[in-house]
């Protein structure tokens, strides 16, 4: 039990009863108890999703950001899965196992590579056209900007 305020919360494995005040506390003791190393793999997935936008920053062309956009899907399937199989109780911590893992996450996957891709055609591709349409949004004017300030 964790005294918070007037209140006290109260973390069980199964749910979280609160008493007066505590929203914070509650949250926080809940997220703690269903702690799992998998989300480390995810984190770590986004920060190499990160490290692929960063080469996306000098030359985005239409070429290169559907292949960047198809590499952070690909990276978070692979790493995420590989994190299923390796610190998780579903599959068997085989050759096979990995390859089930794999296999069961494929319809999954479609999902989000078409999610992915249509974010990144609407994000990128409104942006182009706002670009053309507000020249103030063009990287060139943006960059004067800078060196005049």
């Amino acid at each position: 039990m964790i005294r918070v305020g007037d209140g006290y919360v109260e973390a069980e494995t199964c749910g979280v009863d609160l008493d007066h005040s505590g929203s914070f506390a509650v949250a926080f003791a809940s997220a703690s108890a269903q702690y799992d190393i998998r989300m480390e793999v995810q984190y770590l997935s986004f920060a190499l999703i990160v490290c692929i936008g960063l080469w996306l920053e000098k030359d985005r062309s239409a070429l290169k950001i559907a292949a960047a956009a198809l590499a952070g899907s690909v990276l978070f399937f692979v790493l995420t899965n590989f994190g299923v199989w390796a610190f998780g109780s579903l599959y068997p911590r085989t050759l096979g196992g990995l390859m089930d893992c794999y296999i069961a996450a494929i319809p999954f996957f479609r999902n989000t590579l078409q999610g992915d891709m249509l974010y990144t055609l609407i994000l990128f591709g409104g942006f182009a056209l706002l670009e053309r349409r507000f020249s103030v949004l063009r990287e060139s004017s943006v960059r004067s900007d800078l060196s005049s300030a």
